[in-house]
């Protein structure tokens, strides 16, 4: 492992830099969200107000019901559901949310395996704690500013000690079902349905680590799997697998930019590359979470690839970014992983 070596603190500066300046854009986003929030607030009181003949009095807003009776997740549940609730209601809010999710998959995946060898206890034990951290603070903060230096000064830089098929399944079965929230948050209209799962997912993730911890219990799994094709390894194979899945999830993005040319219609294109834009977008909330989640998704990839480079060398991270717009960073970080898995 790295330890606090000179090289090793100089490893973990460039991501923690990362995290810090994500930390603080992000900061300044939700800074402008509830200014642009309070304005809406205010002319919609007062709409209501000379609608009910009765200029400069405020309607009274009907507060959200408690969804846990703790009053700080309940709090955090009433800002959180409706950032969800516009970031899925815009066409470039919805792909952006489907790309950071395939991206996000293999990164999970990553450390969870990771923490699974021998010596990492403290990376394994972490993961449920960093999970939730990155739905309240946001993936893009956390994973670079904790997660990759707690797993570069903590686990081997190593493509060894393969894992057993028990453990490569625990670790499937529980991001599965991590994840499975997503499948409801992307139907329309807003519903109760899926605002029950944009409230589940933002503890599902980190329950996901609860199969993990059961992996002593799966050495089953080691011998019904069989001999896996290629001479792969049950994690390089899991890693293959799904950046053949996550192909298929670019292929959905990127129809909708042709669709959109034949159509005739405003390009998700346009709206994607407006969105990247912090002064374009300053006074509009859709704009301003779309923006938030377009941060997100790009450090997110710029902080695996980083891993990607330390666990595999420079010509590894030059292999995702030339497969990014090929077939999407999801499957190109997974494949990457897979490769070095082998």
């Amino acid at each position: 492992m790295l330890g606090l070596t000179g090289a090793g603190v100089l490893k973990v500066a460039a991501p923690v830099a990362l995290g810090l300046w994500t930390f603080q854009h992000v900061g300044r986003i939700i800074a402008r969200m509830k200014v642009v929030g309070d304005a809406k607030k205010a002319q919609a009181g007062k709409d209501a107000g000379k609608k009910d003949g009765k200029a400069g009095v405020t309607a009274k807003e009907e507060g959200a019901k408690p969804v846990t009776g703790i009053p700080p997740v309940d709090a955090f549940l009433a800002v959180i559901t409706p950032f969800f609730d516009a970031l899925l209601d815009s066409a470039a809010g919805n792909a952006i949310f489907m790309t950071i999710m395939s991206v996000a998959a293999p990164g999970m995946a990553f450390f969870a395996f990771e923490g699974l060898r021998e010596g990492a206890t403290t990376l394994h034990f972490a993961f449920p704690v960093l999970a939730l951290l990155s739905q309240i603070l946001g993936i893009s903060v956390i994973i670079p500013l904790l997660w990759i230096p707690l797993y570069l000064l903590t686990v081997p830089i190593t493509t060894g000690s393969a894992l057993s098929a028990g453990a490569v399944a625990s670790v499937a079965v529980g991001l599965a079902l991590g994840q499975l929230p997503t499948a409801f948050m992307t139907s329309k209209p807003p519903s109760k349905l899926r605002t029950a799962a944009i409230q589940w997912f933002q503890i599902s993730v980190a329950l996901a680590w609860i199969p993990f911890a059961m992996t002593p219990f799966t050495h089953a799994f080691d011998h019904s799997i069989g001999q896996l094709p290629f001479d792969l390894t049950p994690e390089s194979a899991f890693f293959f697998a799904l950046g053949t899945a996550l192909i298929g999830v670019h292929g959905m993005v990127t129809s909708k930019f042709v669709f959109d040319r034949v159509s005739g219609a405003k390009s998700l294109a346009s709206r994607l590359w407006t969105v990247r834009s912090f002064e374009a977008v300053k006074n509009e909330t859709e704009g301003l979470v779309c923006h938030f989640m377009f941060v997100d998704t790009v450090v997110l990839v710029v902080a695996l690839t980083y891993v990607v480079g330390m666990k595999g060398g420079p010509e590894y991270a030059a292999y995702v970014l030339g497969l990014v717009p090929l077939i999407g960073p999801g499957a190109a970080l997974s494949f990457a992983f897979g490769y070095l898995a082998r």
